[in-house]
């Protein structure tokens, strides 16, 4: 009788042993999945989808995040938000965006024209 005892705590043991282990090695998932989960969002994608991605697939997200690249549409929003904001304009000549007080286009070398807003302000100042 006591063999039997001895035997199913035995097993309650490796269960417990395993429940605990399955939990330590999803709660590291979900610490890890967030690193593509950064990647990407730094790239322009979303946060949240990546994030499951990399709990479901975290090394293939991994890879993927990293050889993905720049979301072309969220660069160009970043740009109208910059222009508008009023820190950046554009180069009327290489088409770069460069800082709104700059005199010389960093990427060209040329003469970037002052805003007409500036130039009215530094006429009544």
């Amino acid at each position: 009788m006591k063999l039997l005892n001895r035997g199913k705590s035995d097993k309650l043991k490796v269960t417990n042993n395993l429940e605990a282990f399955t939990m330590e090695v999803f709660f590291f998932l979900l610490i890890f999945a967030l690193i593509p989960a950064m990647i990407a969002s730094g790239k322009g994608r979303s946060f949240i989808g990546w994030y499951i991605y990399g709990i479901l697939l975290f090394i293939i997200a991994l890879v993927h995040s990293i050889l993905i690249k720049e979301n072309a549409q969220a660069e160009q929003k970043q740009e109208k938000v910059a222009i508008q904001g009023g820190t950046m304009k554009k180069c009327e000549f290489c088409a770069e965006l460069i800082k709104a007080e700059a005199k010389l286009c960093r990427y060209c070398g040329k003469d970037a024209p002052i805003s007409q807003e500036k130039h009215n302000q530094s006429e009544w100042s």
